[in-house]
């Protein structure tokens, strides 16, 4: 997994799994958020551009 997506992965679990919370303090969609994760899920990687 790459840094970005232990990053929001990290956010996610301090937010007790609460997808919302979460987008609200990285300021992203919620649904944006919710789609990384779902990937993730499915075992795809997100890969930082940097």
């Amino acid at each position: 997994m790459s840094k970005v997506t232990l990053s929001y992965a990290e956010e996610i679990l301090e937010n007790n799994d609460n997808i919302l919370a979460t987008a609200k303090q990285l300021g992203i969609a919620m649904q944006t958020l919710s789609n990384w994760q779902n990937k993730a899920n499915e075992g795809y990687c997100i890969v930082s551009a940097y």
